[in-house]
């Protein structure tokens, strides 16, 4: 059981790792919401279709399980909205870290509304996350200049807020309804409210729709919308099956940071910011130490 978490979660890293570089790439030259929408778009209408070839007869109907699964799908194109429009100002190798912090809104959601307890090691873990994104999104130095935060990493810790709340109602949902429907609906959902939102949105900018038609081609843009599919796949089957070490595969998971921030050195040619990484590698070993607990 303990290895089933571990490959699930590293599939999800490794996944999403890629994912988040390519998307980063390609939102230099769409934006960030076109990116999300499209990201979004890409891995539901492929999810969609496996869905219907192959899972149909998983199919249980539920109404808190479609409560909780809808519920999740409006968190996620809250984060996505958010993230991929902090990995538009970036810098990515500081916005990616701060985004996979949702573990930690996942503990704490499911202590205060689910009666999960929290262990000493939890707590530690809990602290060295927050001071993590404390260093990586310059909060000590912004507040003794008297600046206000960049828009890069307050976005991605919001995308983090939502995503841990996405993965607390997909957890809840699982229960009731599976995972396959859970997955459906949720990559459903964040389609369908991220696509009317984006002429809203972005109401001054000019050649929306053929935007629209060359990101739907683009390689960067369908490699990160296949592979974000892959993650969130792997890592719903994960919290299906292997039990109470669902935390475990969901931490694991949030380590795919390490592999954009080393794509983004190497390939976006982002300068080298030494306190900001390390304060934003901390909170990914801050979500490591949180999952020991």
């Amino acid at each position: 059981m303990a290895l089933l978490a571990v490959i699930f979660g590293l599939i999800s890293a490794i996944a999403w790792g890629i994912a988040d570089f390519a998307a980063a790439k390609a939102s230099k030259s769409f934006g960030g919401l076109t990116t999300g929408v499209l990201v979004t778009a890409i891995s539901a209408l492929v999810f969609d279709v496996v869905y219907a070839l192959f899972f149909r007869s998983h199919t249980t109907f539920n109404e808190t399980g479609l409560g909780y699964a809808l519920a999740s799908g409006m968190a996620f194109t809250i984060a996505n909205l958010a993230f991929y429009k902090g990995l538009e100002y970036g810098p990515v190798s500081i916005v990616s870290p701060l985004g996979s912090m949702y573990p930690l809104v996942t503990t704490l959601l499911l202590v205060l509304l689910f009666g999960s307890s929290l262990h000493f090691r939890q707590a530690i873990g809990i602290v060295v996350v927050m001071l993590g994104v404390a260093v990586a999104s310059g909060v000590f130095k912004r507040v003794r200049g008297g600046h206000k935060l960049s828009r890069g990493p307050l976005l991605g810790m919001c995308g983090a807020f939502f995503w841990g709340l996405a993965w607390t109602c997909i957890a809840q949902a699982v229960k009731h309804i599976g995972w396959q429907l859970t997955a459906a609906v949720e990559l459903t959902c964040s389609t369908l409210l991220f696509v009317p939102l984006l002429p809203l949105l972005n109401r001054a900018e000019h050649g929306l729709s053929r935007k629209l038609l060359l990101g739907i081609r683009n390689v960067l843009m369908i490699t990160a919308g296949l592979l974000m599919m892959l993650g969130f796949l792997a890592l719903s089957i994960g919290i299906d099956r292997v039990g109470n070490l669902v935390a475990t595969a969901v931490v694991i998971s949030a380590c795919y940071p390490l592999i954009t921030v080393f794509l983004a050195l190497r390939r976006l040619k982002e300068e080298l910011q030494p306190i900001p990484l390390a304060g934003a590698l901390a909170g990914v070993v801050g979500i490591v130490i949180l999952s020991l607990g």
